[in-house]
């Protein structure tokens, strides 16, 4: 039900004509191989595949012999399957031709025949746990009601409950597609197609570790799986190659095809054994070492019926050429009419490229637009700082940001050092404040210049103690520049105060007559001649 998976590297450089090109020739290659294999057999007689694989498990005496050879055991293996008595297996109800429960509740399948051989000659005792579907047998086997699961893959997961044999019987995995579908070399190259999968296989886990490209669809069983396909509800399936050839032809889904296989995609089915019983899988193992490929051809052609019949068959030489040359024929029209459609398309997407590196311009040159307008629109010019219009839309509602204190600053004798020596020397004065704020205000700050010479200072999350802090860092960073300024007309004095509050429904408004107020006590105290007095904020609420 499941496989081992090799990832595929994928060629994003070829093009999809050139995948089809060797689809055509290779269905040539095998039109052609499938005539010399009728002529070779012409002369002794015709090989012809039964319309349908058998349901019915063959009597033993009509059954391909196999030798019954018995696998020598040690004493203490010997001792442990007398004490071990029979060993229950759960087997997956419904995944003909390699396993089924028939309707007289007996196990029948490839599967539960090589079993069955390697159980003989081991001298293992199996008694069968029936259950309704595969989902039921893994349950019955994490929960131990059941020793031994017949046939499935191994996997990181199932390792947690299970050791596993040896591999008994291989197949390779094939892609199965509507018949219109092109052939598929590479999994990798497929984007956004819709893989379905029966539940409960391990094929679901490496397909979506391999191949995180594919949608993928679970359904309830193999046949369901099959009809989303054939009803275009799904793209494809990855199955084993003879469970795909069972299925398209004991169902008749004749508009059905494999579309591809997966290089080092193989499904290696091995015999899972409860984890407590190591000893078990050790036994079956020597089991399973006397299986010879003849036996095991021989068992699986059991269940996929092959028949032989004397004579030739012209009529069948003659179809087999003439759809031979029909599909050559197609096939070449085909791929002239797709060398038509490819350069039509090489244009076209070459115009689409320009169109849309003449879009992704525009785009660019929006973006930068709409930010020099951003930055013009919020904030003041001179310094860089934020404006009035930024200060409108902030927004202090979250209780997350609280405690809130905003700084109300104001520049001392801006006026006077504009109308004794200019303007210009007062917007160096303006920006020579700005930059002190912006070294003290480095987190959780937003400074505004919203007026002439008054600045505003936003912090969120900022207690007491740290809102005194920062105004004697602003205090200091003052005194600082004053010292090693030379230029008295650009000798700098702040009037400033706080207001600080926890109330999320503190409005802006407040904060700015609370830390006004303050600012405006400091600026008597100045106006006193009173510099250092270390005044806290104003508590709002």
């Amino acid at each position: 039900m499941e496989q081992n998976t090799a990832k595929i590297k994928s060629n994003p450089g070829k093009k999809k004509h050139h995948r089809l090109i060797s689809g055509s020739i290779i269905l040539g290659i095998l039109m052609v191989l499938a005539m010399d294999i009728t002529l070779l057999f012409a002369s002794n007689g015709e090989i012809r595949t039964s319309p349908t694989a058998r349901r019915e498990t063959a009597n033993p005496s009509q059954k391909t012999e196999v030798n019954d050879m018995k696998v020598e055991l040690t004493a203490e293996e010997q001792a442990y399957l007398d004490a071990l008595g029979p060993v229950k297996i759960c087997i997956d109800p419904d995944w003909e031709p390699y396993e089924r429960i028939n309707e007289q509740g007996a196990a029948e399948g490839i599967a539960v025949d090589l079993v069955a051989l390697i159980a003989r000659r081991t001298g293992v005792e199996l008694e069968l746990v029936a259950t309704s579907d595969w989902e039921e047998s893994l349950k019955n086997s994490r929960m131990g009601k059941c020793q031994v699961l017949g046939l499935l893959l191994q996997t990181p997961y199932r390792d947690q409950w299970l050791v596993f044999t040896e591999p008994y019987f291989s197949d390779p995995s094939v892609l199965i597609t509507r018949a219109e579908h092109i052939y598929i070399s590479d999994l990798a190259s497929l984007s956004g197609e819709t893989l379905v999968l029966p539940e409960g296989t391990g094929t679901e886990e490496a397909i979506r570790r391999d191949y995180p490209n594919l949608k993928i669809m679970i359904v309830e069983s193999e046949a369901v799986a099959f009809e989303m396909v054939e009803t275009r509800q799904a793209d494809l399936t990855i199955r084993s190659l003879t469970m795909a050839a069972y299925t398209i032809k004991n169902q008749g889904l004749f508009n059905l095809k494999i579309a591809g296989q997966v290089p080092n995609y193989t499904y290696a089915f091995r015999m899972g054994v409860v984890d407590d019983e190591p000893m078990l899988r050790d036994i079956l193992n020597k089991g399973i070492a006397t299986l010879s490929p003849q036996e095991i051809q021989k068992i699986s052609n059991e269940h996929i019926a092959v028949e032989v019949q004397s004579g030739i068959d012209y009529d069948l030489i003659w179809r087999i050429v003439l759809i031979f040359v029909a599909v050559s024929t197609v096939g070449l029209l085909w791929i002239w009419q797709l060398k038509k459609f490819n350069k039509t398309l090489s244009q076209k997407t070459m115009e689409l490229e320009l169109v849309t590196e003449e879009l992704n311009a525009d785009i660019i040159a929006r973006e930068k637009a709409e930010a020099e307008i951003r930055i013009l629109l919020y904030h003041d010019q001179l310094t860089g700082l934020y404006n009035r219009t930024f200060l409108k839309q902030m927004v202090l509602t979250p209780a997350e940001v609280h405690p809130v204190t905003v700084f109300m600053f104001d520049l001392d004798g801006l006026k006077e050092v504009n109308d004794n020596h200019g303007h210009l020397q007062g917007d160096i004065l303006i920006k020579n404040a700005a930059n002190l704020f912006t070294r003290c205000f480095t987190e959780n700050a937003s400074i505004i210049r919203i007026g002439g010479d008054e600045f505003l200072a936003v912090v969120t999350d900022c207690h007491e103690q740290q809102a005194d802090d920062l105004r004697d860092c602003v205090r200091q960073a003052v005194t600082a520049y004053n010292l090693q300024n030379h230029d008295d007309s650009l000798v700098i004095s702040l009037s400033m105060g706080y207001a600080i509050s926890t109330n999320p429904a503190t409005t802006m408004a407040e904060f700015m007559q609370k830390s006004d107020e303050m600012m405006y006590a400091d600026k008597l105290r100045h106006k006193k001649g009173i510099y250092d007095a270390a005044e806290h904020g104003s508590w709002i609420g």
